[in-house]
């Protein structure tokens, strides 16, 4: 501007950077990134999940960044549904591109069958009785 000021010009931070899905369970996902070496520094993540529209806010000082990599666990999901995760970087200059990841939750086992330990206390049962 000719004043001899230097021009404070805020850069939003870059997109995060390796989103990838690290745990997945039947309700639960943990996933991990790491932060851009591009554009401004981060103050938070803005994450949304769909389907189910959840949205949640990250704060960069949360996270055990001892290697680098950023980790973060959603719950509350279902089983054997394919979401989409978008996550974006957020500073005082604004926010970057979003990252996105989709993955498919798994499928729900069941650990034991209710009818065979029906069956067995059953035979427990009648065998003490005389």
């Amino acid at each position: 501007d000719g004043s001899g000021r230097c021009a404070s010009r805020s850069v939003p931070p870059g997109k995060p950077v390796g989103l990838r899905a690290v745990i997945v369970e039947s309700r639960t996902v943990t996933f991990e990134w790491r932060t851009s070496q591009e554009g401004g520094a981060v103050d938070a993540y803005e994450l949304r999940v769909d389907p189910g529209a959840m949205e949640e806010t990250l704060d960069q000082d949360m996270f055990d960044i001892a290697d680098g990599a950023l980790l973060h666990t959603v719950g509350s999901l279902r089983p054997g549904t394919a979401y989409t995760l978008r996550l974006r970087a957020v500073g005082s200059g604004g926010e970057s591109e979003e990252a996105e990841l989709t993955y498919r939750t798994k499928e729900e086992t069941a650990t034991a069958s209710t009818g065979a330990a029906y069956e067995v206390l059953e035979s427990l049962h009648c065998g003490m009785s005389s």
